[in-house]
């Protein structure tokens, strides 16, 4: 993305807009502190065409014109008026359109608590409703304090995105929160990596067990096996993700592996699942 400083050529409508003196502004919504790193509206330079990429930043993009193929845990395409928010940590392919220009919010975010910003690695669509409205506060800002306020308008909307919120796991023993977050927002199939869970729980799996079956009436394993199902189970209704890509969102092995195992979790494989949801009996 362009630098701050920088105002190239918007051929649908002159140049393109940067609030270069929001960026470094910070400001704090609790439980987060939060610093803009750019505010922009205009083109999509070549530096904006991405494969395999990831950042440390939460990133907001609303498409003003072109489109946008993005590969993230599955496909979307994103067209003029849609919004998406990407998490930290989001590995992703981005492919814009030659004509493509966007509006694009940039945020470095901690967490006060210690704990990270968001649970999730996962892209999320935005409503526009809520989105267009703010991000036209923000261009229009001529005051940093302007800026901020709508900023914190935004991340109020983000926080509403439930695959990124903690507040579910508020009074569990914070061990046990920090691998439910991890289960939650990456889900699977398949075998855990105990290891890993118990490197960040700082406490053996039999204990973690012990605590979730407290908290949640299940083992980790049973809580992981519920959580990738929904998953499952929720791209397949949405209709645009192949079975392949559902399969790969779950961590399975392949279609084939994955189909068995909905089998086994819904007594029936994934396209008969999606046959009888439309048939309204599933």
């Amino acid at each position: 993305m362009p630098s701050p400083q920088s105002t190239p050529h918007n051929p649908a409508g002159g140049a393109a807009k940067n609030i270069a003196g929001a960026t470094g502004a910070c400001f704090s919504v609790a439980p987060w502190q939060i610093v803009c790193r750019r505010i922009y509206r205009g083109p999509v330079p070549a530096s904006g065409q991405r494969r395999n990429y990831r950042d440390d930043l939460l990133t907001i993009w609303g498409i003003r014109q072109g489109h946008l193929h993005l590969r993230s845990k599955g496909d979307r395409h994103l067209h003029r008026g849609s919004w998406v928010a990407l998490p930290p940590g989001c590995a992703r392919d981005q492919h814009f359109s030659a004509e493509a220009e966007l509006d694009s919010l940039a945020l470095e975010l901690q967490r006060d608590d210690g704990l990270p910003a968001v649970i999730g690695d996962e892209p999320q669509m935005l409503s526009a409703e809520s989105m267009q409205p703010l991000f036209e506060d923000l261009l229009s800002a001529a005051q940093v304090w302007q800026a901020v306020a709508s900023m914190a308008q935004i991340m109020a909307v983000v926080q509403t995105l439930p695959a990124w919120r903690w507040d579910g796991f508020r009074g569990v023993d914070p061990r046990l929160a920090r691998v439910l977050a991890k289960l939650s927002a990456d889900p699977c199939c398949g075998s855990l990596e105990w290891s890993g869970l118990e490197q960040l729980a700082g406490c053996s799996r039999r204990q973690l067990d012990r605590l979730a079956l407290s908290a949640t009436g299940m083992s980790v394993t049973e809580w992981n096996t519920a959580r990738a199902r929904e998953r499952a189970c929720a791209l397949l209704r949405n209709g645009s993700w192949s079975i392949k890509e559902v399969a790969r969102a779950v961590h399975a092995a392949n279609a084939s592996a994955f189909s068995h195992w909905f089998q086994r979790q819904t007594g029936h494989g994934p396209r008969a699942w999606q046959r009888m949801l439309r048939e309204g009996s599933a």
